[in-house]
Order: structure tokens, then sequence, then C-alpha cells
């Protein structure tokens, strides 16, 4: 992130958090994010769509309480002036990174074509803790859409 970049998610980040009250918390969380190097998220709930027969089918997903390969996501050698980082989760990807005043966002493309999106916002939970919201977006393709998106919380191994 250039040096002018940094300002405008400073300055976007000020300008918001004065209006809910908390710029000086999110400011802090934002530079924990934007200097974090590797970071494990936990899945929580999240919800799968599917058009079997051309009808949309919704069905939730609920991972509380459980873990291994299929709930944490990994995402390691963050480099956010390059732009890329490292996702271990079942496997292991290359992954583009982008930041700005909503966080931290990982983009990955899979070995089939499909795309994988991950944010980690600048918001800790409880505040001032080092446990951040995410959201990550699927977008699959398998014998037709089947998109889906989780939630969950991270925290920064590094």
């Amino acid at each position: 992130m250039t040096k002018t970049s940094l300002a405008v998610v400073i300055y976007s980040i000020a300008t918001v958090g004065s209006v809910t009250g908390n710029a000086q918390t999110q400011l802090d969380a934002l530079a924990s994010l934007l200097s974090a190097r590797s970071i494990q998220c936990e899945q929580a709930k999240g919800t799968q769509a599917d058009w079997d027969n051309g009808s949309l089918k919704l069905t939730q997903v609920n991972w509380e309480g459980r873990s291994g390969p299929d709930t944490t996501l990994t995402f390691d050698s963050i480099d956010t002036q390059s732009g890329t980082a490292r996702l271990i989760s079942s496997g292991a990807a290359d992954v583009a990174v982008l930041t700005g005043p909503s966080g931290v966002t990982f983009i990955e493309q899979t070995d089939a074509g499909n795309m994988n999106f991950t944010t980690i916002f600048p918001y800790s939970q409880p505040p001032r803790s080092e446990t951040f919201i995410f959201v990550r977006s699927r977008h699959f393709f398998i014998r037709g859409p089947f998109p889906s998106q989780y939630h969950g919380t991270c925290r920064i191994l590094q």
C-alpha cells in the first residue's frame, strides 16, 4: 500500500469512526491487520445456494465447535506491499491481497477457475481484542451455480 493510499484509508476510517464514535479502535484494528504476516480464521456459520433443477435451494451450515481443514483458514506470508499471501486450508494456494478502509481481502482462484473472496474487517470483537470478524464468499460452478457465504472470526498469529 502506498503512503497516499494509507493516508486515504486512515482519513476514511477517521471520518466514519467520528460518526460511530470508535475511530481510534478502528484505526488500531486496521493497523494490526495491515501489519499482520499470518492470520488464522475459523468459519462458524454460513449459507450454501444450489440451483437444483433450476430452482434455488438454500442450506444453512453450522461449523461452530468443530475444527479441521474444512473450518480453518490460515493466511500466511502476507505481504500487503506486493499484494500476495499463501492460503493454507485443506490444501495450499497463492492468493492476492487487497487492502482498504474495509479491511484486508484475500482473493483465490481455484485450479478449476472458481473464485473465493475472504474479507477480514477492522472490527474486533470484543472491542480492542485481537479477534476480528470475517466473511468468505465462494463463487463455485459445479453442474450449475453453487455459491456460498460463511462468517466467523480471525486472530493474528504473527
